[in-house]
């Protein structure tokens, strides 16, 4: 469990917008740029997918299974190694990320955390993943 921890690595929602706007933005990113900002947004993609899996609070639709299909789907293709497919696939993965990241804040299910210490009171499916649930405030007690 200690190894999880030290392992552990929050997302950072700053840092996913940052990305998405450069994957998602008016201007197209440096074909230098492609792979490494395609394996960020896979990165934070497994997290929120493995955080929508983990807690059992989180309101599953159709939406939210489409969303989760066409994530998994993404994420079983490899980056093309041509420039406009590459940057095809970059937006349709950003999309994904930006549609369940929608899903998940909207819902108050996840939320940017600064105290890493305080996450150690949440689902362990959700701390593995580096997002913690909001449950409103309220405590296992409640």
């Amino acid at each position: 469990m200690l190894t999880k921890l030290r392992a552990w690595n929050p997302i950072v929602l700053e840092s996913v917008f940052d990305d998405l706007d450069k994957a998602l933005g008016e201007y197209l990113p440096a074909a230098g740029e492609i792979d490494e900002l395609t394996e960020r947004l896979r990165r934070t993609l497994l997290q929120l997918v493995n955080v929508t899996a983990a807690d059992t609070q989180f309101p599953s639709d159709e939406a939210v299974a489409e969303i989760l299909e066409r994530g998994h789907h993404l994420l079983s293709l490899p980056v093309p190694e041509d420039f406009w497919p590459a940057v095809g696939q970059l937006r349709r993965l950003s999309w994904v990320v930006s549609a369940l990241l929608d899903r998940l804040t909207t819902s108050a299910h996840i939320r940017e955390r600064s105290d890493v210490s305080s996450a150690a009171a949440d689902s362990p499916g959700c701390k593995e993943n580096g997002v913690t649930p909001d449950h409103g405030g309220r405590t296992d007690d409640q």
